[in-house]
C-alpha cells in the first residue's frame, strides 16, 4: 500500500493499527485510537436522530482495528494492569492505513524484529502517529532522521543530544509528511484532534461534529495558554507572599475566619441584649447596629505575641491555683514547688496553670491561651510528643478552660480525645500502683463523665468501666477514700443514674420506671452525704 492512499476518500475499510512492543505500554497513550470510533459507520448508525443528521451520519466511514503484537500469543501489556488480546502478529498483520504507537518503559531497547516492524509500518502507512515517548523507540529505526519531532518536554535535550540529525521542537505535537509526534501523554489528544481536522475536518463535517460534541482539548500547539497560565500564577503567588519564590512563608497569614466571625457574632448577640434590656426596644434578641460603643473600638485584630509576666507574677498565679486545687484534686502541685522549677522540670504544666489562672487580665489571658494550643499543637501533635507533663497540662487546662475567651468553640471533644489517646499510648490505666498515674486517668474520665451528664448523653464506656473498676478496687482493699475516688465515684453514680433513664426510657410501665430511677438517686444521695460528712466545713470551734 502506497502513501497515495487517500484517507478522505479511501472507498473501502480503513486499517487502524496499534503496535505494542514486548514492554508495557502507556494506556493514555493509545486512548486516541477511539477517536476514530467516535466518526465510524457502526458507531454513528446507532445513534437517534436527535443526535446526528442525515448529512453528517452519510460522512461516516468504515474502521478495522488491529492490535498488533509480535507472535499474536502473547497479551499485549498496558500500564494500569491491563491486558489487550492481539488480534494480529508482525507476520500476518496485514498493511496499515494509520499506526499508532505509544511508550514503553523507561529504558526498553526495540528488538531488531520490532525496529524491522516499525520501518515496514511507515513505508506502506498514510500515517504514522507516535505518541509520548514513542519517540524514543523510533530513534533507533532511523525514522526519524532529517524530520522535525517533538517528544516530553523535559527529554528533548537527551534526544537533542543522541539524535543530532532530527529537528527537535517544544510543541504539542508536529507533523511532518506523514509523521505525527506529540509530547506527553494527554498531548496524544491534542494531535489525533489536529489529524482528524486535517484529513476529514472543516466546517459541517461529521468529524468537526465529533470534536465538539466530544470536547476534545483545544490547546496551543507551542504551549503558549500553559506559559500564559504559568505567568499569571507566579504573579498571584508572588503577590500574594511578599516573600518571592517561597509560597509556603505566605500561606495561612491571614487570621482563620471562624474566629473573627464568631468573635463579631458574640459582639452584635451580646450588644442586641444589652440594648434590648436597657432601651426596653423590644426582643432582646434582636441585633440593632446604633451609635458605636466602647466595644467598637476594640481592636480584635491586634495579634500582640508579647507576653508581659514575669516570675513573680508567676509565683502568685501558681499560689492561686494551689487554693483552688480542691474544686478538681486530681493534680497535685506539692506546696513547695515554685513556678521557677517548674518551668525547667514541668514546662507545659506551669503554661497551663498560669493560662487559665490569669483570669484578672483577659487579654493577657487570651495571648496566653493562644501560646497554649500553639504549643499543644506543635509538640504534641506535629511532633508527636508524649509526657506527664503533656497529659497533666491538658487535663488542667480542659478541667479550668478559658470558655469565656473562645466562647463559640467546639474545640473541647478534640482536646478530650488527644489526652485520652495520649493516656492510652502511655499506658497510664496500666500502671494503678502510681499515684500521678491514677489522679491522672480518674481526673481525665471523671471529666468525661461529667462532661455528658452536662450535656445529658450517655458517657464513654472505657471511662465508665475504668472509673468504676477503680472505685470497686479501692472498696475492696479497705482503702480510704481520699479526695479523688470520692468525687470519682460520685461520678460514676451520676453516670449510673443517666444510663438508668436512657436505659427505662422505653420501658411502658411508669411505676417500674420511675422505682428505678428513684433507686438510683436515693444512692446518690448517701453519697452526697458521706462526701459532705468527710470533706465538708470543720464544725469544730
Amino acid at each position: 500500500m502506497s502513501t497515495s492512499f487517500d484517507l478522505r476518500n479511501p472507498g473501502r475499510p480503513i486499517h487502524v493499527g496499534v503496535v505494542l512492543l514486548n514492554t508495557v505500554t502507556e494506556h493514555l497513550d493509545i486512548a486516541p485510537v477511539g477517536f476514530f470510533h467516535n466518526f465510524s459507520t457502526s458507531f454513528v448508525k446507532t445513534l437517534p436522530p436527535f443526535a446526528i443528521s442525515d448529512e453528517l451520519r452519510s460522512q461516516a466511514l468504515d474502521f478495522v482495528t488491529h492490535w498488533v503484537t509480535e507472535d499474536r500469543t502473547t497479551p499485549g501489556s498496558l500500564s494500569g494492569n491491563l491486558k489487550v488480546i492481539p488480534t494480529d502478529s508482525f507476520a500476518t498483520c496485514p498493511p496499515l492505513d494509520i499506526v499508532l504507537i505509544g511508550a514503553g518503559q523507561m529504558g526498553y531497547q526495540a528488538t531488531t524484529t520490532e525496529k524491522d516492524f516499525l520501518r515496514k509500518c511507515y513505508a506502506e502507512c498514510s500515517a504514522f502517529l507516535s505518541v509520548c515517548g514513542a519517540s524514543d523507540a523510533l530513534l533507533a529505526t532511523g525514522i526519524l532522521e532529517g524530520k522535525t519531532a517533538t517528544g516530553p518536554l523535559s527529554f528533548l535535550p537527551l534526544f537533542r543530544e543522541i539524535a543530532p540529525g532530527t529537528n527537535w521542537v517544544e510543541k504539542r505535537w508536529v507533523r511532518d509528511g506523514k509523521m505525527w509526534t506529540t509530547g506527553t501523554l494527554l498531548n496524544g489528544l491534542d494531535m489525533i484532534a489536529a489529524f482528524g481536522r486535517e484529513v476529514w475536518g472543516g466546517e459541517g463535517t461529521l468529524v468537526e461534529h465529533v470534536l465538539k460534541t466530544g470536547y476534545f482539548p483545544s490547546r496551543d500547539v507551542d504551549y503558549e495558554d500553559e506559559k500564559s497560565a504559568n505567568r499569571s500564577n507566579d504573579r498571584v503567588v508572588k503577590a500574594s507572599t511578599h516573600h518571592g519564590d517561597d509560597v509556603v512563608s505566605g500561606l495561612f497569614r491571614n487570621k482563620p475566619k471562624g474566629e473573627e466571625d464568631e468573635v463579631t457574632q458574640l459582639r452584635q448577640l451580646h450588644r442586641g441584649v444589652l440594648q434590648g434590656r436597657i432601651l426596653g426596644e423590644g426582643d432582646p434578641r434582636t441585633l440593632t447596629d446604633t451609635q458605636s460603643s466602647v466595644g467598637d473600638t476594640v481592636d480584635c485584630n491586634s495579634r500582640s505575641s508579647k507576653i508581659n509576666l514575669n516570675m513573680h507574677e508567676a509565683e502568685q498565679l501558681l499560689l492561686q491555683f494551689k487554693h483552688q486545687r480542691a474544686y478538681f484534686p486530681f493534680i497535685v502541685v506539692p506546696e513547695e514547688t515554685t513556678a521557677a522549677s517548674m518551668a525547667s522540670s514541668q514546662p507545659f504544666l506551669l503554661l497551663a496553670i498560669l493560662t487559665v489562672s490569669l483570669t484578672r487580665k483577659p487579654l493577657l489571658q487570651k495571648r496566653l491561651d493562644e501560646r497554649f494550643r500553639r504549643v499543644l499543637s506543635e509538640r504534641v501533635i506535629f511532633y508527636g510528643e508524649k509526657s506527664m507533663d503533656y497529659v497533666q497540662g491538658l487535663l488542667v487546662y480542659m478541667a479550668w478552660r478559658p470558655l469565656h475567651i473562645r466562647p463559640l468553640s467546639r474545640q473541647g471533644s478534640q482536646f478530650m480525645q488527644i489526652l485520652v489517646t495520649m493516656i492510652s499510648d502511655m499506658k497510664l490505666t496500666e500502671n494503678m500502683h502510681d499515684q500521678a498515674a491514677r489522679d491522672i486517668c480518674l481526673g481525665c474520665f471523671s471529666l468525661s463523665s461529667m462532661l455528658s451528664v452536662g450535656f445529658r448523653r450517655r458517657g464513654d464506656d472505657v471511662a465508665y468501666k475504668y472509673l468504676k473498676e477503680s472505685v470497686n478496687a479501692n472498696q475492696r482493699s479497705n482503702q480510704p477514700y481520699d479526695e479523688q475516688f470520692q468525687l470519682s465515684k460520685l461520678h460514676v453514680l451520676f453516670e449510673e443514674i443517666m444510663r438508668c433513664q436512657m436505659e427505662c426510657s422505653p420501658l411502658k410501665c411508669p411505676i417500674t420506671k420511675q422505682q428505678r430511677v428513684e433507686e438510683k438517686m436515693e444512692s446518690l444521695r448517701l453519697e452526697l452525704q458521706i462526701f459532705e460528712r468527710v470533706h465538708g466545713p470543720s464544725t469544730s470551734k
